[in-house]
């Protein structure tokens, strides 16, 4: 794919014109990634089209903590009156403000009338000492966020939040893997609010800002919880969170050095070993078809980075690949699920002799080649790609067909 947006589109275009002209179940498919935050524009390219998904063994992007916490920082920028994102953020990372601190505040502002961070600044006032400092020092931080974002695109002011708050600098010095995911949900959040930057570049509104539509945008994604109560869904998730699994139609995404094998793997030849054995766990857990993705690009922390070809795509053996190993990079088109055939098709020949690659000619369709041969017996199907008509699907026995 081009990069990352265009990957999504790959992966999901498919998966819809399976369901509707196959009528095959959502719950046949399945995205597998490497890291968490991978998950975040697949999400966002399911709920375009209104596809029930559910993330397996992690959270959703828009509901993990790390991501929640620096929209809380945006929403009290845009909001000062937001008493629940204050009470989030206030010691996000730890700067000292306690329970007992936030009380007192808490109190001031319920006997002002006022909003919880006017509350703050009261306490600030008549408190002294070491708490009062560490309060100011927030409430400075605050004041300069809110100057330093009006006007700004979305990915600066996500951009400034997480240099200023010093939310990003304290998770890169736990240097935990935990820690090293959050980073990496954080610098995917960055992303997002990139592409809401290209793709609402011309959009303007005289009473929201571009910030304010951004977070709308976001609320209306996280609310949708109703997904949870559909049992067809998109399986999503990590290979990691894969084992033991099996699904009719496997994506496995992202397959490009320094995403899988992952960056950190590279450092010795048993971490690479232990990538390859979860990169062929994520490959057996299709039983049916298992369709393999990589970008061309992919933004990473505000740059686009050039990204290659994983080295285990080399190792996949020709003698299983159906089609070709590499496409040209660039945007798929709308109508790529014709493409990509997901039905139970066999290669050799059914009971009616017929074969995949065989020429046919139907009395009203024309000349074709048979795509895929579908079930037997009596009630065997084929898809044929006909020179006029375009692929059709038609019953064996009630085809009329002709060989040649």
């Amino acid at each position: 794919a081009g990069d990352d947006r265009d990957e999504a589109q790959f992966v999901i275009q498919p998966i819809l014109a399976a369901n509707r002209r196959q009528h095959r179940p959502y719950g046949d498919f399945a995205v597998l990634y490497r890291t968490n935050a991978q998950s975040r524009s697949f999400e966002e390219e399911l709920l375009k089209y209104d596809v029930p998904y559910v993330v397996v063994g992690g959270v959703r992007f828009y509901d993990r903590a790390e991501v929640k916490d620096v929209l809380a920082y945006l929403k009290l920028v845009v909001n000062p009156s937001d008493n629940q994102s204050l009470r989030r953020i206030v010691n996000r990372p730890a700067r000292g403000i306690g329970k007992t601190t936030l009380e007192r505040a808490d109190a001031e502002a319920v006997a002002g009338g006022v909003p919880l961070l006017e509350g703050l600044a009261r306490y600030a006032d008549s408190a002294g000492g070491r708490t009062s400092a560490k309060v100011r020092e927030f409430l400075r931080l605050h004041a300069e966020l809110s100057e330093s974002v009006a006007g700004a695109s979305v990915a600066d002011a996500v951009g400034r939040v997480l240099d200023r708050s010093g939310y990003l600098r304290v998770l890169e010095q736990e240097a935990t893997p935990e820690a090293e995911a959050r980073v990496d949900n954080l610098k995917e959040l960055l992303s997002s609010a990139e592409d809401f930057d290209a793709l609402n570049a011309e959009v303007t509104d005289d009473e929201r800002s571009r910030l304010e539509l951004f977070l709308d945008q976001v609320a209306l994604i996280s609310d949708l919880d109703g997904y949870e109560q559909r049992s067809e869904r998109v399986s999503l998730m990590t290979a990691h969170s894969a084992k033991g699994l099996e699904f009719s139609v496997v994506f496995l995404v992202g397959m490009e050095e320094g995403v899988f094998p992952h960056a950190a793997a590279d450092r010795s030849e048993d971490g690479i070993e232990e990538e390859r054995r979860l990169c062929y766990v994520g490959m057996t857990r299709a039983m049916e078809r298992l369709v393999v993705t990589c970008a061309a690009e992919r933004r990473r922390f505000g740059t686009r980075t050039f990204q290659s070809p994983s080295r285990f795509l080399e190792e996949i053996p020709d003698t299983v690949l159906s089609g070709e190993r590499a496409r040209p990079a660039g945007r798929p088109r709308e109508d790529r699920g014709a493409e990509l055939d997901y039905s139970y098709a066999q290669e050799g020949p059914g009971e009616s002799g017929v074969s995949v690659g065989m020429r046919v000619r139907h009395p009203l369709f024309g000349p074709g080649a048979i795509l895929a041969v579908i079930g037997e017996g009596l009630n065997q199907k084929l898809k044929i790609r006909f020179e006029r008509a375009g692929v059709k699907t038609v019953v064996v026995r009630y085809a009329n067909l002709e060989l040649g």
